[in-house]
């Protein structure tokens, strides 16, 4: 990495929560070039939050540009990563710095935050597909023995009350969903490769994941429990095979 992008100053620092503050938060307040760096405060608004260079970054943290290609790396402060949406959600913890950059923070990351907390004490949901269509009705956009792997977690409720939050945020099914299922797990499986993978999520708090299997023609390899929450594992079949 050459020295100038090493002293480039674009990136934040985002953590988890700030004391008694449930929603992430970005280190210091903006100062100009000269000045020194701010350390000790905290904003929720990156436009206002401290621009760090990755040399500063990473000798507050403790080691060299080699180190960045290594994260995440553990720190006094915690886990020092990198900013991934999917890292984001599923694997920080309170103690956890990211390294962001503005246009992430403006953009991505504040469509997280919208998404996942409150606003004038009212929750919002922001759902952004790389592509939108309704796969009960319409063909996926994939040609036949595209993906070596599929993950397929469709809505698992029929009630859930109009407008209410779980509809927002999981969907719903209707009287109509064996056919839907059934639609799906056949677009799935047109879409992957001889022999490749399909991933089935589903919660059988409605509908009893023996329900599900009744309805479809394929039947799982393995599959894991936790709580009402089911992970099945299916192979498509060789296109040779009888």
């Amino acid at each position: 990495m050459k020295s100038s992008e090493l002293n480039e100053r674009k990136y934040l620092l985002m953590t988890e929560k700030h004391g008694s503050i449930e929603q992430p938060m970005f280190w210091g307040s903006r100062t100009k070039d000269g000045q020194p760096r701010s350390w000790s405060s905290y904003t929720d608004k990156p436009e206002e939050a401290e621009l760090y260079s990755l040399n500063e970054i990473l000798t507050k943290f403790g080691g060299s540009d080699k180190l960045l290609r290594m994260l995440p790396m553990e720190t006094y402060f915690g886990r020092l990563a990198r900013y991934t949406h999917g890292d984001w959600l599923m694997n920080r913890n309170v103690d956890d710095v990211f390294v962001t950059t503005l246009a992430e923070a403006s953009d991505g990351i504040g469509r997280l935050l919208t998404s996942q907390f409150a606003k004038d004490g009212e929750r919002q949901i922001c759902i952004e597909p790389d592509i939108q269509l309704d796969w009960t009705k319409e063909a996926l956009p994939f040609p036949d023995n595209t993906f070596h792997l599929v993950v397929f977690d469709p809505p698992h409720l029929k009630h859930a009350g109009e407008g209410s939050w779980l509809a927002a945020k999981y969907g719903t099914l209707d009287d109509l969903w064996p056919n839907q299922i059934r639609r799906g797990f056949s677009e799935a499986m047109r879409v992957l490769k001889p022999y490749g993978t399909l991933v089935f999520k589903w919660n059988d708090d409605q509908i009893k994941l023996t329900e599900v299997l009744h309805e479809i023609t394929y039947r799982p390899l393995f599959g894991d429990k936790r709580s009402k929450t089911h992970w099945l594992f299916f192979m498509k079949d060789g296109e040779d095979d009888d």
